[in-house]
């Protein structure tokens, strides 16, 4: 029926067109007979990875020749196409790459060539080629500095290819391999293999010692992985680093998670669901009885917990009587997560230890901020129902629920001026019954601290991962950071920061910013700030400061967008006076692995706000008669679409942009000037 519709409205349109065209005087003829098509010369056998060469001469007697489009199908599926723009009659060659799919067996696939002229007549003309999958001599383990670490040869069996030698616990490499000139990569897409991916891919055995490490080409099966167990149900590869399975658990019962050959010693166990029974990898439940999802992290090296109403569905207050918390970067297990009201990466699911009585425990500096606490408490793992000020009460000295007058009904704060106690233990006990949240200090460990210096003004330790301070800084001052190792790795802000030879110096205009150090994922994030020793981010009035929101735009990696949260706006570097500026690297919206990715290449809606907010915004910060004016380079990036600014056209994966706001003539001239270029 879609079809139907489109040949309709296509046949419409053709019908207006030609009485717009007689109008003006001009005759328009459509014809069903397409382009002569002359296959002059096609590659008849090919290897995947490898390349499908082809000649055709086309000509047309009767009407101007448009189009040709190339493909290459696997039964009846596009695999590879390009398409010529045929401005006159001739020959026309090209080559395509055929696809190294998995599971694709050797057989005759379709080139086909269609020819369409200028009277929308098309020609359709098929050859057959034969592909088949290349068989390597050899394949070879790769580390990620791309040195060899084993060679892997051809088995007894079809397309497998195996290495026997001593390797360690785990193996971190991609596969490399090549035929006939051609090179060929296999990685970690995913969760699994596949082809053109230089990823390291996870192989675990379990042990140290003399293993095989298998792969097969055809399948893109590979082996050993790490076989995990909890109470003797498999757990499942989320990815690398994590493992699940969803298991019946009971309250007091013996939890047993077994396959990690380090062993679980090192590992923080969540008090509010486990108590270690002095065997390693053996420990008592303390949840009430139920379904339940239990993730083995890797790298945290922690178990994540979560109520389940199916074996694929997270549980909720109206099926399993389960609660969830979700907030912002201030919380999180083991560590305080980075993310901002993402409830895939930030909701945590209460521990119900007895009939509606839910808890959750945090140590503050480590898995919660001693400050600017800022969470909701919902009835599901995501948005919907939630718990307002009219649900639940708190008798804590320490925190209050939102009312609701400014926006935040149910959301839970520290009071003003309350500072947690570094180290110490933090409690959450929501008691439905009776309506209330408990908050309390239960206890207080002893957390390493990290002595980490600007200029010699010591950072505070927000967690054991994130410093801050708040200085003021002048332009091209000298920054001298002592206590990291390891500060060439990080991610330096290319607008706040630049190298002089090997003298880190400060790039903004000078005044009092507030300056956020994450060890973990190794990057800094530098605001604004009305003066040296206040809380309040600096606005364009008071401190020359303008804040970035929208899609497309991130920090410091694209699956850190900004998006419309406030607390996630981005404050722009002052580089000159009222001139600001946001450089990043144009990559795809899944990166979260390329540092300083922070244009989308291919959607960018974002606008640029006096506040730290919604308010005074992009084209009136200085009042509504205000004209944006885009540069010349700039209109052919961008356009500003009701003061969005927006992409014309896909950005260049990999290329450095710049985005610059000159606001100097905006409250003398009522001009604002957005300069958008390719670095």
């Amino acid at each position: 029926m879609k079809n139907l519709v489109y040949k309709s409205v296509l046949a419409f349109a053709a019908i207006l067109c030609l009485g717009a065209c007689k109008k003006n005087g001009m005759n328009v003829r459509l014809t069903d007979v397409g382009p002569n098509v002359t296959v002059n010369s096609y590659s008849e056998s090919a290897f995947m990875g490898g390349e499908v060469a082809y000649s055709v001469a086309l000509d047309d007697s009767e009407f101007a020749l448009s189009t040709l489009q190339v493909s290459l199908l696997f039964d009846e599926t596009v695999v590879a196409d390009s398409t010529f723009r045929t401005k006159e009659e001739g020959t026309y060659s090209g080559t395509l790459t055929v696809p190294f799919y998995k599971n694709i067996p050797d057989g005759t696939a379709t080139l086909r060539f269609k020819a369409v002229n200028t009277g929308t007549g098309a020609t359709t003309k098929d050859v057959g080629v034969q592909v088949t999958r290349p068989v390597f001599d050899a394949l070879y383990l790769m580390d990620e500095s791309g040195n060899q670490i084993g060679a892997m040869s051809l088995t007894d069996e079809a397309y497998t290819y195996s290495v026997t030698e001593e390797f360690p616990t785990e193996v971190n490499a991609y596969i490399y391999g090549t035929y006939k000139d051609v090179d060929y990569f296999f990685g970690w897409v995913d969760s699994a293999i596949d082809c053109g991916s230089t990823e390291l891919i996870p192989f675990s055995n379990g042990v140290a010692g003399e293993y095989s490490i298998t792969f097969n080409t055809l399948t893109f099966e590979a082996s050993p992985f790490a076989s995990l167990t909890v109470n003797g149900t498999d757990a499942t590869m989320v990815d690398k680093n994590n493992y699940e399975a969803v298991v019946n658990l009971t309250q007091n019962g013996t939890v047993t998670i077994e396959g990690y050959a380090p062993g679980f010693e090192d590992w923080t166990i969540d008090p509010d669901f486990f108590e270690e029974t002095g065997t390693d990898g053996s420990y008592t439940f303390l949840a009430t009885s139920g379904l339940y999802k239990v993730n083995i992290g890797l790298a945290d090296k922690f178990f994540t917990v979560s109520r389940m109403a199916s074996t694929s569905e997270y549980g909720d207050y109206s099926t399993t009587g389960s609660v969830w918390m979700i907030g912002g970067s201030c919380f999180g297990k083991p560590k305080v997560f980075s993310g901002s009201w993402d409830p895939d990466e930030a909701a945590l699911c209460f521990a119900e230890v007895s009939n509606k009585v839910h808890q959750l425990t945090f140590i503050a500096g480590q898995s919660l901020s001693t400050s600017g606490i800022n969470v909701k408490i919902f009835h599901q793992k995501g948005w919907g129902g939630e718990f307002t000020h009219e649900d639940i009460t708190t008798d804590s000295d320490l925190i209050y629920i939102g009312d609701g007058d400014t926006g935040d009904d149910g959301n839970i704060y520290t009071k003003d001026g309350v500072t947690l106690d570094f180290g110490g233990i933090y409690r959450f006990t929501l008691d439905i019954n009776s309506g209330v949240l408990h908050f309390e200090k239960i206890g207080e460990v002893e957390i390493e601290t990290e002595n980490i210096s600007l200029n010699g003004e010591e950072f505070s330790m927000v967690s054991t991962t994130e410093y801050e301070i708040t200085t003021s800084l002048s332009k091209d001052q000298t920054l001298k950071i002592t206590g990291l190792d390891d500060l060439a790795s990080y991610y330096l802000d290319p607008d706040y920061l630049y190298l002089d030879g090997a003298t880190l110096k400060f790039n903004a205009m000078s005044g009092n910013y507030h300056i956020s150090l994450y060890t973990d994922s190794k990057y800094v994030t530098i605001q604004r700030m009305m003066d040296s020793d206040s809380s309040e981010t600096a606005t364009l009035e008071d401190g020359h400061a303008i804040w970035l929101m929208g899609w497309g735009g991130a920090h410091p990696v694209m699956t850190s967008q900004f998006g419309w949260s406030p607390s996630k706006a981005y404050c722009m570097a002052e580089v000159d006076d009222l001139v600001f500026q946001f450089t990043g690297i144009a990559v795809q919206e899944t990166d979260g692995e390329t540092m300083g990715g922070r244009f989308r290449t291919d959607y960018v809606s974002i606008k640029y706000f006096s506040q730290q907010g919604w308010g005074n915004e992009c084209g009136k910060p200085y009042g509504e008669s205000t004209s944006i004016v885009l540069t010349e380079r700039a209109s052919k990036l961008i356009n500003e679409n009701d003061t969005n600014i927006e992409l014309n056209g896909d950005l260049e994966e990999g290329a450095t942009y710049v985005l610059v706001v000159d606001l100097s003539k905006a409250q003398s001239d009522l001009i604002e000037t957005i300069d958008f270029y390719k670095k």
